[in-house]
């Protein structure tokens, strides 16, 4: 792996493992997926898993997603993620709330993943292919764990547009926004790692819906509060990724889709 690669992973590494440290004080949830668990839910029913379908999940994060799938649709889960203190904490976050006979978490790379071929019933992923250097290899991961006719189902953020030259750094990368592939590449990507009968799900509404509800929030909560405290960089860094977001999503410009594949 290149040395620029292996910057772009720790950049991200790290972008999160703070957002873990400051959580309390965080602008916006720690493990945010656009969306919400709305998002998160018709990834899951595409995928098409049940009370003893077993699932991976890579980048795991926190855990949200592996608790979601365990809690609402009986699952097993797996999740994979380059942090140790992610895994770390969603270990934890498992065990308290009693799932930890069904979920567990592992320090793993995407595009190396140290599970079996033909284990698992569905291989998910939640916005994160548009932060991994390699997103062939991934997606050739995750067909390669799970069984014959099983499904490899992500969403993501897509470009309608190329973004401005301005908006690539590091903040916006591990946002998920300069990283962003349009939606041919996601298709060319699923092709190429062998996957069949590829479908795709614009679920964009609902990421919008969920903006105007925050902004709304926003408002309410700002003729209310007339103090604020001083921004630590952390939460200036996510304000500003949050408004940047905010307004690439209302012009139109990212959309967010749910993509699978059988095996």
């Amino acid at each position: 792996m290149s040395g620029s690669f292996c910057c772009r992973k720790s950049s991200v590494i790290e972008f999160y493992e703070k957002r873990l440290e400051d959580s309390i004080k965080s602008f916006i949830p720690l493990s945010y997926h656009p969306g919400g668990s709305e998002t998160t839910r018709r990834l899951i029913e595409k995928a098409n898993i049940g009370g003893n379908s077993i699932v991976l999940d890579v980048a795991s994060g926190v855990g949200e997603t592996a608790i979601y799938i365990a809690t609402n649709f009986g699952s097993s889960v797996i999740g994979i993620d380059l942090s140790r203190k992610m895994v770390d904490y969603a270990n934890v976050f498992a065990k308290t709330v009693g799932l930890d006979q069904k979920i567990s978490f592992i320090i793993a790379d995407a595009e190396r993943i140290p599970l079996r071929d033909n284990f698992f019933d569905a291989a998910i992923s939640e916005c994160t292919l548009c932060l991994v250097p390699d997103m062939l290899r991934v997606l050739c991961e995750m067909r390669r764990v799970i069984k014959p006719g099983a499904k490899v189902v992500i969403s993501d953020i897509v470009l309608v547009e190329k973004l401005p030259i301005d908006l690539a750094n590091t903040v916006l990368y591990s946002g998920c926004i300069t990283g962003a592939k349009t939606l041919n590449d996601y298709i060319l990507s699923f092709e190429k790692a062998g996957l069949k009968n590829i479908e795709v799900e614009d679920v964009t509404k609902i990421v919008i819906d969920q903006i105007h509800q925050f902004l709304m929030e926003e408002i309410n909560y700002n003729e209310t509060n007339s103090y604020s405290p001083s921004l630590n960089y952390l939460e200036q860094s996510v304000r500003d990724l949050q408004r940047i977001s905010i307004n690439l999503w209302l012009a139109g410009k990212i959309k967010y889709y749910v993509v699978s594949g059988v095996k």
